[in-house]
């Protein structure tokens, strides 16, 4: 997806890691974090699950959520957010 639908390089895409957890009262639907473990780790923050980026919102490079049932997704590109 990150990489047909949205144009990212796909060596880039590779390195990257993806947090989920399930949608609140809905099952088989999963809310998703992405973001980058190098950069992570050289700000030495550990990264442990989904509710970790709440801290470092920076760190989140797209987020979405997806659908097992159905294999309907959306992820979308995250602004940075402000200083």
């Amino acid at each position: 997806m990150l990489v047909v639908e949205g144009g990212e390089n796909p060596d880039w895409v590779w390195r990257l890691k993806c947090l989920e957890r399930q949608k609140d009262g809905r099952e088989g639907c999963y809310e998703v974090r992405v973001f980058d473990e190098n950069t992570a780790g050289e700000r030495k923050i550990s990264v442990r699950d989904y509710t970790s980026l709440d801290e470092v919102p920076e760190l989140i490079l797209f987020e979405g959520w997806y659908n097992k049932k159905t294999s309907e997704a959306e992820v979308v590109k995250r602004k940075p957010p402000d200083p």
